[in-house]
């Protein structure tokens, strides 16, 4: 397994040579390709990533804002991930449910 970070600036006008591409995490495995979050500067760069699924953790612009006219393959949140965006064409959203295991 392979993990590259892909983005890690968040809402930030400064550019720096660690933190210049909004936040995104692409993991690797064999043949699978699955990125957490898509910030807005991939808005233009996700379809050619070959990606399999897009994660989004929450609804932040530099989380999201790469998905502005579209997805290449399912996308999936929360409900709550998914009522909070509103700049987000229709994608294939996919409801992802969290269950605790703490007791």
């Amino acid at each position: 397994m392979t993990l590259t970070f892909l983005g890690t600036r968040g809402e930030i006008d400064a550019k720096t040579l660690r933190h210049r591409m909004h936040s995104a995490l692409l993991i690797s495995h064999r043949r699978t390709a699955v990125m957490i979050d898509c910030g807005a500067d991939w808005l233009h760069r996700v379809k050619h990533l070959r990606l399999d699924t897009i994660l989004l953790t929450h609804a932040h612009p530099d989380h999201v804002g790469g998905l502005k006219t579209g997805a290449p393959c399912d996308v999936f949140a929360t409900a709550g991930t998914w009522n909070a965006m509103h700049t987000v064409p229709a994608v294939q959203r996919n409801v992802l449910t969290c269950r605790s295991r703490l007791k």
